[in-house]
């Protein structure tokens, strides 16, 4: 909790890692309502904490209000079919957000499906990196014909605008090895994945 205290009052960090610190949910509360009021945040790597649900509704509800974090990896968090819907809500509103990372296990085909589908309202986000390393994978990849085309349909759109901005566009990747389903631009040269 001390950490979001100090995201709430700091004015100069532009990136954080907390990954694999086991925050949990409360560190995810704690980070969410940081969020809502810090202003300097452009990066932040929340990955391997299992903030759950909890924490996972507070992080979306501060990205309905944040309007500076560019980069938000919320890999291995324990994240749900709901938790995922919570996400896509946020998107919706989110208009500064360009690239997310999430584990696919436990949000299922509607999970993923209203991910996708915020999208259709949401102009910032270039780069969307679904992981997966279980056998829940098989039943997903079976779903994601169709979203992965309208996925890739999104964000290329999204890539367009930003270039139309002046700034640099990506690619539409797919890298089943590594079982990563990547939308968007390569990472940035931060490191902090």
């Amino acid at each position: 909790a001390s950490i979001g205290e100090a995201l709430k009052q700091n004015n100069t960090l532009t990136a954080l890692t907390l990954q694999y610190n086991q925050i949990g949910r409360t560190g995810g509360k704690a980070i969410g309502a940081a969020l809502k009021e810090n202003k300097s945040l452009r990066e932040l790597n929340l990955g391997h904490n299992f903030i759950g649900p909890e924490g996972t509704k507070h992080i979306a509800e501060a990205l309905k209000i944040n309007s500076t974090l560019l980069v938000l990896n919320l890999a291995w968090n324990k994240i749900r079919s709901e938790d995922a819907s919570r996400i896509a809500d946020a998107l919706k509103v989110n208009t500064t957000l360009k690239s997310l990372v999430i584990y696919i296990e436990g949000i299922g085909l509607q999970g993923l499906n209203d991910l996708v589908e915020s999208l259709e309202r949401n102009f910032a986000l270039t780069k969307f990196t679904l992981h997966s390393c279980y056998k829940s994978y098989t039943e997903l990849i079976y779903g994601l014909s169709g979203l992965e085309n309208k996925m890739g349909n999104y964000i290329h759109r999204n890539q367009l605008v930003e270039e139309e901005r002046g700034l640099r566009t990506g690619e539409l990747s797919f890298h089943e090895r590594s079982r990563v389903l990547a939308f968007g631009q390569s990472s940035s040269g931060s490191g902090a994945w």
